[in-house]
């Protein structure tokens, strides 16, 4: 199986990636290319703190979008990491084709946190992936409390609660704004 793959994918990986990409990487990202075919899933995120520059960037966490069937559409994405508090310093995309054909697409971001540092990914990389999904699907809105999950640790539907609060309060008068909590400052 390992040989197939290594056949398979030495041809549809651009030489880009090959010579970017730690062999080890290559295989978690082969790996989860294969599983997402076999699943049937459109997109996966990881998140990693790699020794090695990411996407030319020393001092950044990888935020690792695999898409297959479908092309990233920057201007929509990138709201959605600005919202959940990320910097995104630098972007990486390589195709990975097929008889001629793209099959899918491998975006490497290098992403750090507001005070220019690296992810702490321990608590984290969990929530920040499945609140990168939920607002990319549109199950919960991309606003400024989306940063809550990464500055305090908070689950995406907690955040949820707190926005359905933020509109409560507007509409009792206990804020001026609907936009007064989600953008007041953070200490």
């Amino acid at each position: 199986v390992a040989r197939k793959l290594a056949r398979e994918y030495g041809e549809s990986l651009s030489l880009e990636y090959q010579a970017a990409t730690d062999p080890a990487v290559a295989v978690i990202d082969i790996l989860e290319l294969e599983s997402m075919a076999a699943e049937e899933r459109a997109i996966s995120v990881a998140l990693a703190n790699r020794e090695q520059p990411v996407a030319g960037v020393d001092g950044a966490t990888e935020l690792k979008l695999l898409l297959r069937g479908e092309r990233l559409v920057l201007s929509n994405f990138m709201p959605i990491l600005d919202n959940l508090g990320l910097r995104v310093i630098a972007m990486k995309p390589y195709e990975v084709r097929a008889n001629g054909a793209s099959v899918a697409t491998i975006y490497v971001f290098a992403v750090q946190d507001g005070q220019g540092r690296r992810l702490e990914l321990e608590h984290r990389a969990s929530l920040l992936s499945e609140t990168l999904l939920a607002a990319r699907s549109g199950d919960v809105v991309s606003d400024s409390l989306n940063a809550l999950v990464l500055t305090a640790g908070l689950h995406w539907r907690e955040v949820d609660v707190l926005r359905g609060l933020a509109g409560y309060a507007f509409q009792v008068g206990t804020v001026p704004s609907r936009l007064a909590i989600p953008t007041a400052p953070v200490k």
